[in-house]
């Protein structure tokens, strides 16, 4: 019982050949979308921005940007870094702001129960929310001096 192996005719394809076909086919449509899409969303967007008078929000977009706290911000942005809130809280207590500084502190404890942190770095953060809760207490408050 011999089996006799036929040629492969035209009609004919190898098992594999069926993958290779899909796959080609498949990145050439997704590049013709990508680039029909490509086309469509910079007409767009040259039509936004010949309507649109986009320097009042470039000058916003640096003066933002020179900002430190904004910059921290944009650094922890892909993380949930506790170590950034605990940096906006230190940058708006030297402003004299204690009430943003203290919600920064409890933003960064929150995170960190989230994640189930350590025992001492909780502590770290506890102490420095008590330390601007007192600060925040000992201060005269604005309208009392009237």
């Amino acid at each position: 019982m011999s089996q006799e192996t036929e040629p492969v005719t035209s009609r004919q394809q190898r098992p594999g050949s069926n993958y290779v076909n899909f796959t080609v086919k498949v990145v050439i449509a997704t590049i013709a979308i990508s680039l029909g899409l490509a086309y469509v969303a910079d007409s767009i967007v040259d039509s936004i921005v010949n309507t649109v008078d986009i320097q009042p929000i470039k000058s916003k977009l640096r003066k933002a940007l020179s900002e430190e706290r904004t910059r921290i911000r944009l650094k922890g942005l892909l993380t949930t870094n506790p170590a950034v809130n605990y940096r906006v809280s230190l940058i708006e207590e030297n402003k004299g702001n204690l009430e943003a500084a203290i919600d920064e502190i409890e933003l960064a404890l929150g995170l960190l129960e989230l994640h189930s942190a350590d025992r001492a770095t909780k502590d770290k953060y506890v102490s420095r929310l008590q330390e601007l809760k007192r600060k925040l207490g000992a201060q005269v408050p604005k309208n009392a001096s009237r």
